[in-house]
């Protein structure tokens, strides 16, 4: 009776201890809690290394911006792109090599360039094909007269140079200047630069100043007779940079066309 009654009482306490959860081995102890994870953005946590060629997030104002690495690759700008100036925000186009740039005189019209115009220049440090002699082809009337007085010169003058600027017109009287910036290549590029006249205008004259504002070369007068052209031919600079063309109207009154021819 006594065994029996001793089993039973075992039992019962077997039973309690499976009801309660308790553990006999480990005393009770509760299960472990959740591991802890790394805070993002904490000191002392590995962070992602940039890989090349993968895209960069755009920065977000107001949150820190990495420091660039030394000797990553820097974009350099290319001429003839916008560039940004001192106010944030206002790009300003470069004039590109070749280019005329008419310098405002005051009471003078300037004509506004037309679109379409051939004005890809040479690029230094490029390999250039070497020349092919072909026949002039035959110059094609426009219906414009400056325009076809400006084609027929350089057939005679500058058949084989390519046309690097548009054609730019300017009314003028009789000793009045027009002036006009250039942005032109180093060697071995030379340029040729033409001025043709309307029936009005007797004489042309044109010289080429440097960028530091000394005078390279001038078209020269022919005392014979008066024409309406004038030719700066052949025209080598020493160095790169922005050089002015400078146009005048000697004798008569009238519309000027210039134009610059590069090879």
């Amino acid at each position: 009776m006594t065994a029996r009654f001793f089993v039973i009482l075992i039992a019962a306490g077997a039973m309690a201890l499976m009801i309660c959860g308790c553990d006999l081995i480990t005393g009770g102890s509760e299960p472990p809690g959740p591991i802890p994870t790394a805070i993002p953005g904490m000191p002392g946590q590995p962070v992602a290394i940039p890989v090349p060629g993968q895209p960069v997030a755009i920065p977000v104002p107001g949150q820190p911006v990495a420091i660039p690495v030394p000797g990553q690759p820097v974009a350099i700008p290319v001429p003839g792109q916008p560039v940004a100036i001192p106010v944030p925000g206002q790009p300003v186009a470069v004039p590109p090599p070749g280019q005329l740039v008419p310098i405002p005189v005051p009471g003078q019209p300037v004509a506004a360039p037309v679109p379409g115009q051939p004005v890809a220049p040479p690029v230094p440090g490029q390999p250039v094909a070497p020349p092919v002699a072909t026949p002039p082809a035959p110059v094609v009337p426009t219906g414009d007269l400056l325009t076809d007085r400006m084609n027929e010169a350089k057939a005679a003058n500058a058949v084989e140079l390519t046309a690097t600027s548009m054609l730019e017109k300017v009314e003028l009287k009789k000793g009045k200047t027009q002036s006009y910036e250039v942005q032109l290549p180093g060697p071995p590029y030379c340029h040729s630069y033409l001025a043709v006249g309307d029936d009005n205008v007797k004489e042309i004259k044109i010289d080429i100043e440097s960028p530091a504002g000394v005078k390279e070369t001038t078209s020269e007068k022919d005392d014979n007779a008066e024409d309406n052209l004038a030719i700066i031919a052949n025209h080598c600079p020493t160095m790169a940079g922005l050089y002015k063309l400078n146009t005048k109207l000697v004798k008569g009154k009238g519309e000027i066309a210039v134009q610059v021819f590069s090879k």
